[in-house]
């Protein structure tokens, strides 16, 4: 038909035929004379439609920020700031990212424990080629909650010639604005023989302490019920700083052994030593021995680590260590600690602790001003008297009448309490005003 193509009408008439039930014999309908279409030149374009969140800084890592990303389990970031002299670590710490620190209460508080200080500060002055803690003193303990995470800034300061730092350990709670300052430190870059860690200090020390394990002469202690004695005592260690496992006295000195839990990852829920210089939990297991001490066992305060002096990490990554704490005074010891085959771990010179009482579990004080109304029995009839504001009297001349009564503070003004403005303006008042004669017989009062 001339309005039909024919090829089509042909198949469209076979496939009537067909489904009407009669026998009908296909033809062979493939096209050979059809050439496959071409791809196009250019790639093919990608559209998808997804909802892709913008990257915003909170999720940017620390390179895309400017700075230098730490290895520290504790710190996130290090940013140098060159013209100061001065290098910033920030990082957080939180009970839900660190489950393991609620093994470190005290008092029925969850406290940072002092050994963590310590590695942090260890950290920093590796990074900044002064190694060794010349001194590090404690301030405040900082308090861990459930429901608070903790921001962490630690500033180092280096000297001209660099070989000094002056470190400040500060925290403050998760979007708020004031820090605490928990810790201050001198980081040296001199660094001891770490033959000396080994083989005693002095003769007196018995040289041969490590070669021969247990010490030759060494009196084993009990230490099944230490951590009975240490909870009653107000240290509630959980199991990863349970980690005394043998003691011995000889004379003054007392030697442990000391382990971190076989079952350690590096996950945040863990314990693993990756990336810190000694493990925390493992260096606060090593002052435990402490309990055993017969100068320990008869106060029943609550003693937690104050100052340090000369500290020097000789090894990193230990899990097991073997322990020497050696009595220097009333309430300073001296610590050192090896690896099980004798090789040199860590050293202090000399640690102070303090009484801490009741203190710990207190909740920490702050300053909080409150806006006192007049009394509505004040009367303001008294003859002579003249009213000024705070504002008025800094910039007018005050009159000389017999009673001069200056408000400190506007009330419709609204007060924000660590604004010190108002204090300085006072104080300026007050000098100027007692130094002129004409206000002798003048009676000043301040509301």
């Amino acid at each position: 038909h001339r309005n039909h193509n024919d090829h089509h009408h042909l198949l469209t008439t076979l496939a009537h035929l067909h489904t009407t039930g009669h026998t009908t014999t296909w033809p062979t309908t493939t096209n050979t004379t059809s050439s496959t279409p071409k791809l196009p030149t250019y790639p093919f374009q990608h559209h998808t439609h997804w909802l892709t969140p913008p990257t915003t800084t909170a999720s940017a890592t620390a390179a895309s920020l400017g700075q230098a990303a730490s290895d520290h389990p504790f710190l996130g970031a290090v940013l140098d700031l060159p013209e100061q002299g001065t290098t910033v670590f920030t990082g957080r710490v939180s009970l839900d990212a660190l489950p393991w620190m609620a093994d470190h209460t005290i008092q029925g508080k969850v406290l940072l424990p002092a050994t963590a200080v310590v590695d942090l500060a260890l950290h920093v002055g590796n990074h900044l080629g002064c190694p060794v803690i010349g001194e590090l003193t404690l301030h405040r303990p900082l308090t861990l909650s459930d429901d608070t995470a903790r921001d962490l800034r630690l500033t180092a300061v280096r000297s001209d010639e660099g070989a000094v730092c002056e470190l400040a350990f500060h925290s403050r709670p998760s979007e708020h604005d004031e820090w605490s300052h928990h810790a201050s430190a001198t980081l040296t870059a001199q660094t001891a023989d770490a033959s000396d860690a080994s083989d005693g200090s002095d003769e007196s020390d018995g040289s041969g302490a490590w070669t021969t394990w247990p010490p030759a002469g060494a009196t084993p202690l009990d230490v099944t019920s230490a951590y009975d004695d240490l909870t009653a005592g107000g240290y509630h260690y959980g199991p990863l700083f349970r980690g005394l496992t043998a003691a011995w006295r000889d004379g003054d000195d007392v030697y442990a052994e000391v382990a971190l839990p076989s079952a350690t990852d590096s996950s945040g829920g863990g314990a693993g030593t990756d990336g810190y210089g000694i493990h925390p939990a493992l260096l606060d297991a090593a002052l435990h021995p402490l309990v055993l001490h017969p100068d320990e066992t008869a106060t029943h305060q609550t003693s937690l680590p104050y100052s340090f002096e000369g500290i020097t990490l000789h090894a990193t990554g230990a899990t097991a260590i073997r322990v020497r704490l050696r009595r220097t005074g009333a309430h300073a010891l001296s610590l050192t600690a090896v690896d099980p085959t004798g090789a040199p771990v860590a050293t202090i010179n000399s640690l102070t602790l303090r009484a801490q009482g009741s203190s710990v579990s207190a909740p920490l004080h702050s300053v909080r001003w409150t806006r006192r109304q007049p009394s509505p029995h004040t009367s303001t009839d008294t003859p002579g008297l003249t009213q000024l504001t705070l504002t008025q009297a800094l910039h007018q001349p005050l009159p000389t009448t017999p009673h001069l009564l200056i408000h400190l503070t506007d009330p419709d003004t609204p007060h924000h309490p660590t604004n010190h403005q108002p204090l300085t303006d006072t104080l300026n008042l007050l000098q100027n005003w007692l130094t002129d004669q004409r206000n002798t017989n003048t009676h000043l009062t301040l509301t």
